[in-house]
């Protein structure tokens, strides 16, 4: 059953601090308008919608491939470490080959856009916020060829990748196949806040990343 939009900006006020949340609430009441833009009745703001089922059905299905590989560096701060044995990618719906090379990482959290995150997990997408966190490296640091997606293709592609995850899983540490919840809602707020203007101005602002080697890549110690 669709969503009210009420409920989508209760999982937003769940998931974000009051200033995301407050961009992410007014990116829902833009949307709603554009769906109905003659409507004036305050109460189809609350009424059944289907915005994260209609984004939902929108996105591709992609394939993730090996598992991301992290190690603890600092207080809120990894290292993405590339594993040349079982080299972790991401293959989106359009055919584009994703593989992440060494970079810093918190999860949720690069380019700290989703510092806002509370009672939330940085880590509960992990292999689709990594391939998020490495297409902003790969602009800022001019890392061919994943630099040539622009800021609109990170928030979608993250969006496919959490979808991914939900359709089809990936393959545990164990060789088990793991598919997380469907949260059509969550997805759909999660992607609003990566496309919001503050990751915008985040995208467009120099700096914010650490550039490693293009060419940087390690086994880790097992």
């Amino acid at each position: 059953m669709p969503t009210s939009i009420a409920g989508l900006k209760k999982r937003s006020n769940e998931l974000f601090d009051s200033s995301l949340a407050t961009v992410v609430n007014a990116r829902i009441d833009a949307a709603v308008q554009a769906h109905s833009p003659t409507e004036t009745n305050a109460a189809f703001s609350l009424a059944t919608f289907g915005l994260a089922d209609d984004f939902y059905a929108s996105l591709g299905i992609g394939k993730f491939t090996g598992l991301p590989t992290v190690r603890w560096n600092n207080m809120d701060d990894f290292m993405f470490i590339p594993d040349s044995a079982s080299p972790f990618s991401y293959t989106t719906s359009k055919g584009d080959v994703i593989q992440p090379r060494l970079m810093e990482t918190d999860g949720g959290s690069i380019p700290r856009i989703l510092r806002g995150f509370k009672n939330f997990s940085s880590w509960g997408y992990a292999p689709g916020f990594i391939i998020h966190d490495w297409i902003f490296t790969a602009h800022k640091c001019s890392h061919t060829p994943d630099n040539k997606f622009g800021f609109g293709d990170s928030a979608t592609i993250l969006a496919e990748c959490m979808k991914t995850l939900m359709e089809v899983g990936y393959t545990n540490f164990d060789g088990q196949t793991v598919r997380l919840e469907t949260a059509k809602d969550t997805l759909y707020v999660i992607y609003l806040a990566v496309d919001s203007s503050i990751a915008k101005k985040l995208w467009d602002t120099p700096g914010s990343v650490v550039c490693y080697p293009k060419t940087a890549a390690a086994n880790p110690s097992r």
